[in-house]
């Protein structure tokens, strides 16, 4: 009967593992055909901007950018192309709003001669110097409201096709690649004793197993079957565990920037004075 037992649990191991297997060529896959898409897309752009249809170019770079897994260098691309459409048309003021938008997304990125004519490189960076010692002066002037908040991230998710699937392979991974270096440690550490838990106690799984199997005679069966019977359970509690960390991981990943927010205020309602402290994780 126990045999019969083993027999079933190893045919739902297997299963399992190919199971999770086939999740991660699925993601890895859908990763290839997406980032093969955008590249296409990209060069439809870099074509009609040869082709002077600077309105198509402005419209379709928008709809671009609206790919929430759209990497940083895809976009400043894009934004790239969108910025000489704008220029040729004329159009300063939506050439200025796409110009903050790269400075947003990277204040040190620096136009490619190859790519854009002198007059554009040189619109760029007066206003690329103007636009940075602005933000330099509001950063040094207090808040209003007696209030102090400090983001660890402004703008635009920075979640990228890449962060996801690396924090698929490696829960905490993507929250490094993101800079978010306080919890990106945090998850991988907690990730890293996941794993090498799950492959101890899989071995010693295998091990008392075969332990099992191999007796004959008058041992002990009971006490050979329950020591398997708690190490084929303490791994699929850590294999179940490990997979509900790394959906919780990802859906961390994925709301980003919502979240970490540093605030102090003072609290000048309460009967006495109080220096509030909240940490919005």
């Amino acid at each position: 009967m126990y045999k019969r037992r083993l027999c079933c649990r190893k045919f739902s191991e297997e299963f399992l593992v190919r199971l999770q297997l086939c999740f991660i060529l699925f993601f890895i896959l859908a990763g290839v055909v997406q980032a093969q898409s955008i590249g296409d897309e990209i060069n439809n752009l870099k074509n009609d901007l040869k082709q002077f249809k600077y309105e198509e170019v402005l419209k379709k770079g928008s709809f671009l950018l609206e790919d929430q897994f759209l990497s940083q260098s895809d976009s400043l691309l894009i934004y790239t192309y969108m910025l000489n459409a704008a220029y040729a048309l004329g159009n300063m003021p939506e050439t200025q709003e796409i110009m903050k938008a790269i400075l947003e997304s990277d204040p040190d990125y620096s136009l490619d001669p190859r790519m854009n004519s002198p007059k554009i490189i040189e619109y760029y960076d007066a206003f690329k110097t103007q636009y940075l010692a602005e933000q330099q002066t509001n950063q040094g002037e207090d808040t209003p409201e007696d209030t102090l908040s400090v983001h660890m991230q402004n703008g635009e998710s920075a979640l990228t096709a890449g962060p996801a699937l690396f924090s698929l392979i490696l829960p905490g991974s993507g929250h490094l690649m993101q800079q978010r270096k306080s919890k990106g440690y945090l998850f991988t550490a907690a990730s890293g004793l996941l794993i090498s838990g799950i492959i101890y106690y899989s071995y010693e799984t295998e091990s008392r197993r075969d332990d099992y199997m191999k007796q004959s005679g008058n041992a002990d069966y009971n006490k050979l079957y329950n020591k398997y019977n708690q190490s084929y359970k303490i791994r699929n509690g850590m294999i179940t565990g490990y997979s509900l960390f790394a959906i919780y991981v990802l859906y961390d990943l994925l709301n980003y920037p919502a979240g970490s927010t540093i605030q102090l205020s003072p609290a000048l309602q309460s009967p006495y004075p109080a220096l509030e402290f909240q940490i919005k994780w």
